[in-house]
């Protein structure tokens, strides 16, 4: 089966990725590594409250950073608060529902 085509990237979606360097990482490749589909993530943004909370407290952070320093380790650190974020959610929605 075909997988549907991507849908119009979130606007949250495209201020995080805003925060990375051209040609870095962006939040998509990221969620792709931990195993949720940019289609999956997208959909997570729109309906998941949690999630898109979330994402808007770090976008809030990353403007507000006063330890900022405009090397390549903010780019690592924001990358690992995203990756954290999305792999909470992951775990959230894929929890087996007996545990």
């Amino acid at each position: 089966m075909k997988e549907r085509e991507p849908k119009e990237t979130p606007e949250i979606i495209s201020d995080l990725n805003a925060r990375f360097r051209p040609s870095e990482v962006t939040v998509e490749a990221i969620a792709e590594k931990i195993g949720i589909s940019k289609n999956i993530l997208y959909e997570w943004v729109q309906t998941d409250a949690q999630l898109f909370e979330s994402l808007g407290r770090l976008n809030k952070i990353q403007q507000e950073d006063p330890f900022k320093t405009g090397t390549d380790e903010d780019s690592h650190v924001n990358a690992m608060m995203i990756a954290i974020v999305l792999m909470e959610t992951r775990d959230r929605h894929y929890k087996p529902h007996n545990q």
